[in-house]
């Protein structure tokens, strides 16, 4: 099981900021001290790992727009290429209605990740 993000979470200025981290990719990249920004169309952003043959993981990232937003993949890794690192900007990107959760309210990342495991046909590598 491997460390994964947090909520992202809305700011004023239609801004958004995660302070958490993800061991996902080669860099095992500190993903939110640097308090990633997104556009105003971001609403929140949930951020885990996925098996990469070459690097171990890659970063993914499932998104909910705010209503009547709207923000193509594209528009959202340019984004990021220009506000943070190359090895931190998510390789896949998912836009949902909503994230996977409790009855407590916790989200379920560990369902997130199975089901991007299995659309895109990854394979976890075994471990001693």
């Amino acid at each position: 099981h491997i460390a994964t993000g947090d909520n992202l979470r809305a700011l004023e200025a239609g801004s958004s900021e995660t302070e958490d981290t993800s061991r996902a990719s080669a860099a095992r990249a500190y993903f939110g001290a640097a308090r990633m920004r997104v556009t105003a169309g971001v609403d929140a952003i949930q951020v885990f790992g996925v098996p990469d043959p070459q690097y171990g993981e890659q970063l993914c990232a499932w998104v909910r727009l705010r209503e009547g937003a709207n923000l193509t993949e594209q528009e959202l890794v340019e984004f990021c290429k220009g506000s943070i690192a190359h090895y931190k900007v998510p390789k896949y990107i998912r836009f949902v209605d909503e994230f996977p959760m409790t009855v407590t309210g916790k989200i379920q990342k560990f369902i997130m990740r199975q089901t991007m495991i299995d659309e895109l046909h990854l394979t976890q590598s075994k471990t001693a």
